[in-house]
């Protein structure tokens, strides 16, 4: 039982660790937790997060404990074996190790390393390996989620940044203009462009610093930045250092940003990289200082992504310049027997014939008229399973994938409303044939003697006589109510397969309203067909050279796109839809054969492409801007062949 606890407290922190990593919590708090949960989890002496940064240097991210022993030899070893296990073990300065990639088959992406001070017996390795694991993939989930983020939001500004590196005059102005946006672009409170020597135990010399347009280069900042330059150069690897993890064993956190030689103690001195991925002769050394430990962290991603392309953007832009200046006009420069005057007229005149020429073949040459159009993979015969009632999921007896039969039970509702009527139904009819037999008896006791008698005898018959035509009303509501009972349980209308994602997950323990979907039921081995959405401006070509007869039209998987298929359309559908409210679009259905069909997969997207006639070539390729046109000026015809 205690083992079952354990397991089940380390199911539920891996859980809510991988909740924190699909959040918005910075990198550094989440590497914290993360560390953390796993030393106190395996009781290892310490645990980091290691990130490969190119060109091949190992850094040290983030870690929990005991300062992490020195293992970069052997992850570049296992870089260069281009190792696809899961996890590696062994065993450095007397300390057991397991090394767990982020992403298995590559180690290059970064790992989970997790130290003990003694030996690991061989009988829980597989165990403490698994355990390593699972957080390594917490870990990938957590950067997986950040690199979409990091796409969306920062790529414009990345492609604009290469743009104008492209575009600079001077190896000055470039280093400026890299050295001002990347502190913006990865909220660095410091960034430091410095060129390599000329030669040979040379001195780095800084080219920018972000907003300091004028440079002391005798001042102790820029001399203990040259400094780490020189390092880089020296040893081939970048250099990283934080600020230490503020863990309770990892001694007093100094709130200082600044060290005593003048830079910041969030550091990361790196140099570019050549086409090959090694590293590179030329090109500047490029330091990164931040105020603080966790918009480094928060950076490390963007810098691993964005920075080999902003290296090779410059290395491009310095051989450019490296070019001499002559060289350089001579590619924008023309001589001048092209400037005669004859000549010129001459090449005039033959130019605009040629002009004149192709306009001609462009508005007479028929060229075929295409459109495109999205399509979706679905089976023909496919049914929703709707709820019948407002009620719960009481039985569920079907899995996602499995095959059913025509009027197989797939499910059971519960419905606490419809029961609760059924009840209130049956108590009412008891009430009233309890009210309803204590009128008959008295009814039978008055005694019709006097005038007064009578009419109490008459009011209890009509009393009863209500009751009579309650009971039935009544009556007839508890037939309708188990007739709705009746409906509680779900079988399928066809033979299929279950097609549903996380089928339990979304329908056990969740309330249900009548008309809601609790799954699919597709015939997977029946017809398939396509299912084609034509935009609306493309509407009018289709129905035109489609409608009265069955015409083939060529189609590609997006997961196929090499290969091209044929369709036959089958049907059209006589009104425009607009679901969404935002693109309307012409229902167009095809069938297609099943072999073909079971290239793909059911929801696969396809690009369907149809034959609409001929037009002129200047037609087909300005067809957008005719038909815009055509919507302000009506006398503008389309040229139809």
């Amino acid at each position: 039982m205690a083992i079952d606890n354990q397991i089940a407290d380390t199911d539920r922190l891996l859980d809510d660790l991988e909740l924190a990593a699909r959040s918005d919590i910075a990198n550094a708090v989440f590497y914290d937790q993360l560390l953390a949960s796993l030393r106190l989890l395996v009781q290892a002496e310490s645990t980091a997060i290691v990130m490969h940064l190119k060109p091949s240097g190992w850094v040290l991210v983030a870690q929990s404990g005991i300062a992490t022993i020195d293992l970069r030899d052997d992850l570049e070893s296992m870089v260069a074996n281009k190792s696809t296990e899961a996890f590696v073990s062994g065993q450095t300065s007397g300390k057991s190790w397991i090394a767990a990639a982020v992403r298995t088959g590559g180690i290059e992406e970064g790992c989970l390393v997790v130290t003990f001070d003694c030996g690991v017996p061989p009988s829980g390795l597989v165990s403490l390996s698994a355990i390593v694991i699972a957080f390594a993939e917490v870990l990938a989930t957590r950067q997986s989620s950040r690199w979409q983020k990091l796409l969306e939001g920062r790529w414009l500004s990345i492609q604009s940044l290469t743009e104008k590196i492209s575009l600079i005059k001077t190896i000055k102005q470039g280093g400026e203009l890299l050295a001002n946006r990347l502190a913006s672009e990865f909220d660095a409170a410091r960034v430091s462009i410095i060129d390599r020597p000329y030669r040979v135990g040379g001195r780095p010399k800084t080219l920018a610093i972000s907003g300091s347009p004028i440079l002391d280069r005798r001042s102790r900042d820029i001399v203990s930045l040259e400094r780490v330059a020189s390092s880089v150069i020296g040893e081939g690897k970048p250099i990283f250092r934080q600020e230490t993890s503020p863990f309770p064993n990892a001694g007093a956190h100094d709130r200082s940003a600044i060290s005593e030689d003048g830079t910041f103690r969030n550091l990361l001195a790196m140099s570019s990289q050549d086409e090959k991925g090694t590293q590179a002769t030329t090109g500047p050394i490029v330091i990164l200082e931040w105020a603080d430990r966790e918009a480094m962290q928060e950076s490390l991603p963007a810098i691993t992504y964005f920075m080999p392309t902003l290296c090779s953007a410059w290395r491009q832009q310095q051989r450019w310049l490296e070019v001499p200046r002559m060289a350089r006009a001579w590619g924008h420069w023309t001589p001048k027997v092209f400037r005669s005057f004859l000549i010129f007229r001459l090449l005039q005149l033959i130019a605009f014939a040629a002009v004149l020429g192709f306009a001609w073949w462009l508005l007479s040459h028929p060229f075929p008229m295409e459109i495109e159009a999205n399509a979706v993979l679905e089976p023909k015969a496919r049914r929703a399973i709707f709820s019948n009632v407002d009620g719960f999921v009481e039985a569920l007896l079907v899995e996602d994938g499995q095959a059913v039969r025509q009027g197989q039970l797939l499910a059971k509702l519960r419905s606490p409303a419809l029961n609760l009527q059924i009840e209130e139904a049956i108590g009412q009819i008891k009430s009233i044939l309890e009210k309803r037999n204590g009128l008959r008896v008295a009814v039978n006791q008055v005694s019709s003697a006097t005038p007064e008698a009578l009419v109490a005898q008459t009011r209890i018959s009509a009393d009863i006589l209500l009751l009579e035509a309650q009971e039935k009303q009544t009556k007839d509501k508890l037939t309708f109510l188990t007739k709705e009972q009746g409906k509680l349980e779900i079988v399928s209308p066809i033979d299929g397969v279950v097609v549903s994602r996380d089928l339990r997950s979304e329908l056990e323990s969740r309330p249900l309203r009548r008309g809601d979907i609790l799954f699919r039921v597709a015939d997977l081995e029946g017809e398939w067909q396509l299912n084609i959405h034509v935009a609306d401006s493309d509407s009018g070509y289709l129905v035109k050279h489609y409608s009265g007869e069955r015409r083939d039209a060529k189609f590609v998987f997006d997961s196929l796109p090499s290969e091209q298929f044929s369709t036959e359309v089958q049907h059209i559908s006589d009104t425009i839809e607009n679901p969404a409210g935002t693109s309307p679009f012409l229902l167009v259905v095809s069938g297609i054969e099943k072999e073909v069909a079971k290239r793909a997969y059911m929801g696969a997207n396809a690009r369907v492409r149809f034959s609409c006639g001929e037009q002129p070539l200047w037609f087909v390729w300005c067809r957008p801007i005719v038909e815009a046109l055509q919507k302000r000026a009506w006398l503008i015809p389309t040229f139809e062949r």
